[in-house]
């Protein structure tokens, strides 16, 4: 025990053996499963996450539409249509949200972000107070959430083009 501490760190660092998994004889090997994708993440928790504000944010819009327009929007309404978005945006949420690395997803989220964005510019520009009333609140809901939901660079490109259309 006369060797000094440092110099015992020095030697275990050079062996390359710390952090390995050394086998024990006679010891059954472990199996080893390949990851599955929901290691590590808990998309239902982080679905019910985020499907919380996101309802929350459709309601308020929906509310706020009602008003602008001089329209009275009681609390039963205001709770069936939380009641309505709710399920559908946690299946939306929950399916994006596990699948939003892939190339594909973030394409997609590329493509809703446009749409929903220069359709609502049209929506305000062009339709009738009803039609607002009723589109309005869903597509800023989506828009929102794709923009949300993308990589910084791709939602400011994404951004540019709604402000090119607009």
């Amino acid at each position: 025990d006369d060797m000094p501490e440092t110099e015992k760190w020095r030697i275990i660092n050079e062996s390359g053996l710390l952090g390995k998994e050394i086998p024990i004889p006679g010891a059954k090997p472990r199996k080893t499963q390949p990851p599955s994708p929901m290691d590590g993440e808990d998309f239902i928790f982080r679905a019910v996450l985020y499907t919380i504000p996101f309802t929350t944010l459709y309601v308020l819009l929906h509310s706020l539409v009602f008003k602008q327009y001089g329209e009275v929007l009681g609390l039963v309404e205001l709770i069936s249509q939380a009641s309505k978005a709710a399920p559908i945006l946690a299946i939306f949420i929950y399916y994006t949200n596990a699948r939003r690395d892939r190339k594909l997803i973030q394409t997609l989220f590329i493509a809703l972000c446009i749409f929903c964005g220069s359709y609502m510019l049209y929506l305000v520009e062009k339709s009738p107070a009803l039609g607002i009333m009723r589109q309005a609140p869903g597509l800023a809901t989506l828009w929102i959430y794709a923009i949300f939901m993308l990589d910084l660079t791709k939602a400011m490109i994404s951004l540019a083009v709604v402000g090119a259309y607009y």
